[in-house]
């Protein structure tokens, strides 16, 4: 029997996960709050943004993003950027390539909404976004996401241009010329807003599962479908691993590119470390990283798990908070 169930008119078919965070509601109440976006066929048609009490089912808050064409919203990201256990600001984009950032504060009714950020036309954003310190300061992040969507006969067939984009978030509104181009000459991006990657070579390349960022490193996964043969439904997933500040490719090898079990630089190609490696056929999953094994696990659609060994030099993943979970 389910703990409750939550309806609303403005909610539709959803497709969001749920992002789950304690936040402050009151002087001196907190909620365990579910955290999730309206879906498609919802009327009026809006891209609404829910938090709902886990416990009791009732709805803390509801804040109105966007509207249509573009209203139904990925899953969200939030962070406690003050590392008080409270959540204070949430990231989502929608299929309309907008980054939408809610800052949450002890009032539900007054969590304030602005738009982040803007990718090109044709740019949806369908996958939860990533988040990472890019300073000293805790109140500066970056916020890394993937464009480009496979819902569709449509998706499988369009050949846009996609992009991965990391964007600051310094509080003011970020634009695509603000950013460093990091396509194929690559350098620092210090005095920018951050950087993109477009995928120009291999045609239809998209991004259809979350970044992961750990050590230094941000490791996307991307997937050129196979258009030739409309008979078949699989195509190439690519893994990527760059540089988290500059998009770049690490400067030492960070993949085990030759298989052997061993990262080291014998995985170069051509005496450069490739930012990008062939993983396999088929869609790729969400990254996974096995710290007990340095390794990152990814599945592809052709029920494939593929473990590559990795090497970080930077700092890795410390346990900051866990959950718990009873059966």
């Amino acid at each position: 029997m389910p703990l409750w169930q939550f309806q609303d008119n403005e909610l539709g078919e959803s497709w969001s996960m749920p992002f789950i965070g304690r936040v402050k509601v009151g002087e001196k109440g907190v909620k365990l709050a579910a955290f999730f976006g309206s879906g498609f066929e919802n009327n009026p048609p809006k891209g609404n943004l829910y938090a709902i009490d886990v416990e009791e089912g009732n709805i803390i808050g509801k804040v109105e993003l966007n509207g249509p064409p573009s209203d139904p919203l990925n899953s969200p990201t939030a962070a406690d950027s003050n590392d008080d256990g409270l959540l204070d600001s949430l990231y989502a984009g929608d299929l309309g390539g907008r980054v939408f950032k809610v800052t949450l504060d002890s009032d539900p009714g007054s969590w304030s909404k602005h738009l982040l950020f803007t990718a090109l036309s044709d740019q949806p954003i369908s996958i939860p976004m990533s988040l990472s310190y890019y300073d000293a300061d805790p109140s500066h992040l970056f916020v890394y996401f993937g464009t480009g969507k496979y819902y569709t006969m449509d998706d499988r067939l369009n050949t846009t241009t996609q992009s991965f984009y990391a964007i600051k978030d310094n509080g003011l509104p970020v634009t695509r010329e603000s950013l460093t181009n990091q396509t194929s000459a690559c350098g620092s991006a210090e005095d920018s807003q951050g950087w993109y990657i477009d995928f120009t070579v291999n045609s239809g390349e998209r991004v259809t599962a979350s970044p992961l960022v750990a050590g230094g490193i941000v490791f996307f996964t991307t997937f050129e479908p196979d258009i030739d043969d409309p008979c078949k439904c699989g195509g190439t997933a690519r893994l990527y691993a760059v540089q988290y500040n500059t998009g770049c490719a690490p400067d030492s090898p960070v993949l085990d590119v030759n298989g052997d079990g061993v990262v080291d630089e014998s995985d170069k190609i051509g005496g450069a470390v490739p930012r990008s490696i062939i993983v396999g056929h088929g869609l790729p999953s969400d990254i996974i990283f096995n710290p007990a094994d340095n390794q990152i696990i990814i599945q592809t659609s052709d029920t494939t798990v593929h473990a590559i060994t990795v090497k970080l030099v930077g700092e890795r993943i410390k346990i900051h908070t866990w959950r718990q979970m009873l059966r």
